[in-house]
C-alpha cells in the first residue's frame, strides 16, 4: 500500500514539472519591493512596498519637509513597509539614533505622488481617432522606473481584450521604458471605439499597483464620409459640414451648383463637380479650374476630421461632394434641399394713429434686415440677433413718410441680407421692381378713442378729493377742465385754467386722484368735467397747437356754464376739420348729511342692528353710539356705497328707551330712539309622554324540519409509507461496517 502511495506522489510531481516547463518565463521587472539603501537618499513613489535594510529595521520614519509633516512620525521601518502611509509628498528620514533630528548618514526618503498618464500620437500629434492600418505611438508620462513591468490593456469595440497588436507584437509583460514609444499597429483592427490604458504588475513594479488614465479612440475604415448639420436648410442659412477620413490627407470640395453654394469660412470658391477633372494643382497649394479662380485644398486633421461651413443663395437642390486628392474614387456626397428663407413679421394689424408701429420679426437665416414702408427704405442694416429683430415705426404728427401721418393702410416689407447677384450689398433707398422681399404685412392706421370716468358722482363740502381716470388711445396727454353751475367763477382746476394729465404710452391710460379738493367754501350744485385730447392731426380744434391752459388764459372766467361748453365745442371738437377726442361728465357737490334708518325694538340679549345712509364718500368713518338706562358699547364703521351698518350687543341691558346717534366726525349727525325690553321668559319644555305600545300578535311557531341523521364515517386505516432512501442509506452503512470488520479479521 505504501508503495502505491509513493508512486502516486511521484506521478503528481512529474506532471507538475511538465506544466512548469511549459509555463512562460516572465520579463524581468523591478521586483516586488523598492529596496531602501541604508545611509543614502532613496526615491519613493507613494503606493510602493518598501524593504528597509540592516540597521534601519525597527527605527522610526520621521517627516522633514514640508512644514506640515516636520517631526511627524510616520511609522517604523520594516522589510515590507506600505508607502501609502505617506499621505503627503516630501522628504522623510529614518531616525536611527532616536533624537528626532536627521543626522549625517541617516537614510533619506524623497517621497513623490504617482504620475502616470498615457496618450496616443500620430506623427507627433495627439489623436483620438485614426483609420485602420495606421501606426500609433504610445506616449507614457510617469515617474515609475522604466524597468517596472506593466501591461498595455487594449479593449476592442466588442469588449474583447487584445494580447497583441496588428503586427503580432505582444502588449503584455513589458517594461515601462519599452511601452513609452511602443508602436501600436492597427492593421486588421475592427472599426469602432477602443479603450487603452497601462497597468503595472505589482510583483514586478516595487509592489506598486497602478493604472494610467484610459484613452478612448476610434478606428474608421480607410474611407471618407460627409455629413451635414441640416440637409433641408433655408436660403442663406449656414450649414456645418463634417468630413471624416484618413488623418492629415488633402481633400477637395465640389458642388453641382457653384453659382449657389458659398463657402462661408474664407469665402472660398466651390468648383463644379462636373468640372473636377479639369482641376490642377498649383505651387501655392491651391487648385485652378480651367485657368479661372483658384480653389483651396483642405487637409484633414490628425484625427481625420475636417469641418467647413457653407450657405446657399437660392432655393434649389444642391449636391455637395468631398473626395481625397490622392484618390478621386475615395469620395462621398450629400444632397441639400434648400427652401426659401423663413421670415415672419409679428405686429398689431391695427394701430392708432400717433402710436408707434412696434414691428417684431423672426428669420431662419441672415444677419441684417432692411425695412421698407410703401417701397421706401425706412431702416437698413438692422441686426438680427438669435434669429430675431425689432423696430419701432413712428406714426402721426412728425412721421417721416406721408402714409404714416394719416389714417389708412400702410404696407411694410423686409429683406434679409439685401445683396445683388454678386453678393454685394445693395444700398438703394427705394425697393427695386425686380427685388424679392422675404416678408410683407399691411397695417391699418385708425383714429384714436377717449373714455373717461370719475371716482364719485357725489361729493360733499367736507374736504373730499375729486379724481378721474380713463383711456386716450393715440394721445400723449389729456386736458381737463372742471367748472360749477355758475360757470367761469367756479372753475376748479389749475387756477381757473385746464390741467394736463399725461397718458401712459404703454397702455394708453391716464389717472389723477386729486383733480381738486372740496372744502367748506365750495359751492354746492352740479359741476361739469370736460376731458379733451388731440386727434390724428396732432392739434386741438383746427389749428390750436398751444396748451389749452395758455390758449384760454383768462378767457373763460366771466362765462356761464352753458357758454363755456359752447365755446369749447365750437373751438375744439365741433370745429371744421377737427378730430379732437373729448368726454363730458357731471357730478354734484352737496352739504354733508347723515341719516339713520328706522330701528326696530329688541328684547335684552338680542342683537340691535343699526343702518343708515349718507352722501359722504366711501371709507368715511361713522361713529354709532348708544345712551340709555345702561351703558352699552357703540361701534365705528365705514361708508360703503352711501350706506353704513353696525350691530350693538344688548346683553345685560336694562329695560327702557335708548338714543342711537350716528356722527361722521365733521359735525354731521342724526339720532333715533329704540326700546330695549325685558328678555322673553323661557318656555318650559314638556316631558315627553310615554306611548302605550300596541298589542303585538303572538306568532304561531313554524316547526323546524327534522334533519336527516348523518352517518358517522369509519376512520380510514392509514396506508403505510413505502420505504424510502433513508432505509437504503442505513443498509449501505451497515454493509460498509461489516466489510471493514471482515477486512480487519483477515
Amino acid at each position: 500500500m505504501k508503495t502505491k502511495m509513493i508512486g502516486i506522489a511521484m506521478a503528481l510531481i512529474m506532471i507538475a514539472s511538465i506544466f512548469a516547463a511549459f509555463a512562460p518565463a516572465a520579463t524581468a521587472g523591478t521586483g516586488d519591493k523598492n529596496e531602501i539603501t541604508v545611509g543614502t537618499s532613496n526615491t519613493v513613489i507613494i503606493g510602493q512596498k518598501l524593504a528597509f535594510q540592516g540597521t534601519d529595521i525597527g527605527d522610526s520614519i520621521v517627516g522633514k519637509a514640508p512644514d506640515t509633516v516636520e517631526g511627524v512620525v510616520i511609522g517604523s521601518a520594516t522589510d515590507n513597509f506600505d508607502s501609502k502611509l505617506f499621505t503627503t509628498p516630501g522628504t522623510y528620514y529614518v531616525d536611527s539614533d532616536g533624537d528626532s533630528f536627521q543626522d549625517a548618514g541617516e537614510t533619506t526618503l524623497s517621497v513623490a505622488a504617482l504620475t502616470f498618464t498615457v496618450s496616443l500620437k500620430l506623427q507627433g500629434d495627439t489623436v483620438t481617432s485614426t483609420t485602420e492600418g495606421e501606426i500609433l505611438d504610445i506616449a507614457v508620462t510617469t515617474n515609475i522606473p522604466d524597468g517596472a513591468q506593466a501591461d498595455i490593456k487594449l479593449t476592442e469595440p466588442d469588449g474583447y481584450t487584445r494580447k497583441s497588436d496588428g503586427a503580432g507584437d505582444a502588449i503584455e509583460d513589458l517594461e515601462l521604458g519599452v511601452i513609452d514609444g511602443f508602436t501600436l499597429d492597427t492593421t486588421d483592427f475592427d472599426t469602432g471605439e477602443f479603450e487603452l490604458y497601462i497597468k503595472t504588475d505589482k510583483a514586478q513594479a516595487d509592489g506598486l499597483e497602478a493604472s494610467s488614465n484610459t484613452v478612448t479612440f476610434t478606428i474608421y475604415k480607410r474611407d471618407i464620409t460627409l455629413t451635414a448639420s441640416n440637409e433641408e436648410p433655408n436660403v442663406g442659412q449656414e450649414i456645418k459640414f463634417t468630413v471624416q477620413g484618413p488623418p492629415k490627407e488633402d481633400i477637395i470640395i465640389l458642388t453641382d451648383k457653384p453659382d449657389v453654394a458659398v463657402m462661408v469660412d474664407g469665402k472660398e470658391k466651390v468648383p463644379d463637380v462636373d468640372d473636377a477633372d479639369s482641376l490642377f494643382r498649383e505651387a501655392d497649394g491651391k487648385y485652378s479650374q480651367d485657368g479661372g479662380a483658384t480653389v483651396k485644398v483642405f487637409t484633414t486633421n490628425e484625427n481625420g476630421a475636417f469641418t467647413f461651413v457653407m450657405k446657399f443663395d437660392d432655393d434649389k437642390k444642391v449636391n455637395v461632394e468631398v473626395q481625397l486628392e490622392a484618390d478621386e474614387d475615395t469620395k462621398d456626397d450629400i444632397d441639400i434641399d434648400v427652401s426659401e428663407r423663413d421670415v415672419e413679421l409679428i405686429v398689431d394689424r391695427t394701430v392708432i394713429l400717433g402710436k408707434d408701429i412696434e414691428l417684431e420679426g423672426t428669420s431662419s437665416t441672415g444677419k441684417e434686415v432692411d425695412i421698407f414702408v410703401e417701397d421706401v427704405l425706412f431702416a437698413d442694416n438692422e441686426d438680427i440677433d438669435d434669429g430675431e429683430f425689432d423696430f419701432d415705426i413712428k406714426t402721426g404728427d412728425g412721421a417721416e413718410i406721408t402714409e404714416l401721418r394719416r389714417t389708412g393702410s400702410v404696407k411694410i416689407e423686409v429683406i434679409v441680407d439685401r445683396v445683388d447677384e454678386d453678393g454685394d450689398r445693395i444700398d438703394d433707398q427705394d425697393l427695386g421692381d425686380d427685388e424679392d422681399t422675404d416678408a410683407s404685412i399691411v397695417i391699418r392706421l385708425v383714429s384714436g378713442d377717449l373714455t373717461a370716468e370719475q371716482d364719485d358722482d357725489v361729493l360733499t363740502t367736507e374736504d373730499e378729493d375729486y379724481g378721474i381716470s380713463g383711456k386716450a388711445a393715440g394721445a400723449d396727454e389729456v386736458a381737463v377742465l372742471v367748472f360749477g353751475p355758475k360757470g367761469g367763477s367756479q372753475i376748479m382746476t389749475n387756477d381757473d385754467t385746464f390741467e394736463e394729465i399725461a397718458v401712459d404710452e404703454d397702455d394708453d391710460t391716464f389717472e389723477e386722484d386729486e383733480v381738486f379738493t372740496t372744502n367748506t367754501d365750495t359751492d354746492t350744485g352740479t359741476y361739469t368735467t370736460v376731458v379733451v385730447a388731440k386727434g390724428d392731426d396732432g392739434v386741438f380744434g383746427k389749428d390750436i397747437d398751444d396748451d389749452l391752459s395758455d390758449y384760454y388764459d383768462g378767457e373763460l372766467g366771466g362765462k356761464t356754464a352753458d357758454q363755456i361748453l359752447d365755446i369749447l365745442a365750437s373751438d375744439l371738437w365741433d370745429a371744421a376739420g377737427s378730430d379732437d377726442l373729448y368726454a363730458i361728465m357731471q357730478f354734484r357737490v352737496q352739504s354733508a348729511w347723515i341719516m339713520l334708518d328706522e330701528i326696530a325694538d329688541v328684547a335684552e340679549g338680542e342683537p340691535l342692528n343699526v343702518t343708515g345712509t349718507t352722501n359722504r364718500a366711501d371709507d368715511t368713518s361713522i361713529l354709532v353710539s348708544i345712551d340709555g338706562p345702561s351703558v352699552l358699547a357703540g361701534d365705528v364703521t365705514e361708508v360703503e356705497d352711501g350706506t353704513f351698518a353696525v350691530t350693538i350687543d344688548t346683553e345685560g341691558a336694562a329695560e327702557g328707551t335708548y338714543t342711537i346717534t350716528a356722527d361722521d366726525g365733521d359735525g354731521n349727525t342724526d339720532a333715533a330712539t329704540v326700546r330695549i325690553g325685558a328678555a322673553a321668559p323661557a318656555t318650559p319644555t314638556p316631558a315627553p309622554a310615554t306611548p302605550t305600545p300596541a298589542p303585538t300578535a303572538t306568532p304561531v311557531p313554524t316547526p323546524a324540519p327534522t334533519a336527516a341523521p348523518t352517518a358517522t364515517p369509519t376512520p380510514a386505516t392509514p396506508t403505510p409509507e413505502e420505504p424510502g432512501f433513508e432505509a437504503l442509506f442505513a443498509i449501505a452503512g451497515l454493509l460498509a461496517i461489516a466489510f471493514l470488520v471482515l477486512r480487519i479479521r483477515k
